[in-house]
C-alpha cells in the first residue's frame, strides 16, 4: 500500500466570497517540513494578491491510500500558520493566474498535469493586454520551483481512481506559469 500526505490550505477573506482551498501532496515517509514550504510559497506572493485575503497552512491533514483514494489516517508536522496578504490596490475579483505543475507520467494516455490557481491577484500583475505580467510571472514561477524542491520527498500529483483503475501518484517536475489570464467561478447563485 502506497501512501501520501494531502495538505488543504483555506484560502478566505473578502476577495474571495465562499473562500477556496488548493490542496498540495507529498511522498514523503514523513510530513517534517511540508507546511513550512508550503506557507513559504504563500508568503513569497502575498504582496501580489490584494488585501484581506489570507492563506491558512494547516499543521495537519490526511493521509490517503493512493490506489483506494480512502483517507488511512493523518499527519501533523510544525511550520503551518496563516499568511495574509496586506497590499492595498485594485483587482478584479476571481481573476488571476495559475502555476500548472508538470510531470513526465502519462495516465490513459494523457500527460499527468496539476493546477494550483493564484486568485485573486492585484491588477498590476496582468498587463494592460489582459496577460500575466511577464515580471510576476517570472517571480511565481521562481517562487513555485522553490516550493516543488523545499517540499520533503517528492512533491506528487495524485490521479485519483476512477471505475476501473487505481488511483497513481506522479512526481512532479517542473512548473509553468501560462501567460493568459485563469479566473474562478462559483457554482453557488
Amino acid at each position: 500500500m502506497t501512501t501520501i500526505h494531502r495538505l488543504r490550505v483555506a484560502i478566505a477573506g473578502a476577495p474571495v466570497p465562499g473562500g477556496g482551498v488548493a490542496t498540495f501532496y507529498t511522498s514523503a515517509a514523513t510530513a517534517a517540513g511540508f507546511p513550512a514550504a508550503v506557507k513559504a510559497f504563500y508568503t513569497s506572493l502575498k504582496d501580489s494578491c490584494p488585501a484581506g485575503l489570507s492563506f491558512d497552512v494547516p499543521s495537519s491533514g490526511d493521509d490517503i491510500d493512493v490506489a483506494s483514494g480512502d483517507i488511512i489516517g493523518g499527519w501533523s508536522a510544525t511550520g503551518g500558520g496563516s499568511v495574509s496578504a496586506g497590499v492595498g490596490g485594485p483587482y478584479v475579483m476571481g481573476t488571476g493566474c495559475r502555476v500548472r505543475w508538470t510531470t513526465n507520467a502519462i495516465v490513459n494516455s494523457r500527460r499527468i498535469k496539476g493546477t494550483t490557481f493564484i486568485v485573486p491577484v492585484l491588477s498590476g500583475s496582468v498587463s494592460g493586454d489582459g496577460q500575466v505580467d511577464e515580471g510576476f510571472r517570472t517571480g511565481l514561477l521562481g517562487w513555485a520551483n522553490t516550493l516543488r524542491t523545499a517540499i520533503p520527498a517528492d512533491m506528487v500529483i495524485y490521479n485519483r481512481p476512477a471505475p476501473g483503475r487505481n488511483g497513481a501518484v506522479s512526481v512532479v517536475t517542473g512548473a509553468e506559469i501560462p501567460d493568459k489570464v485563469s479566473w474562478l467561478r462559483t457554482r453557488r447563485t
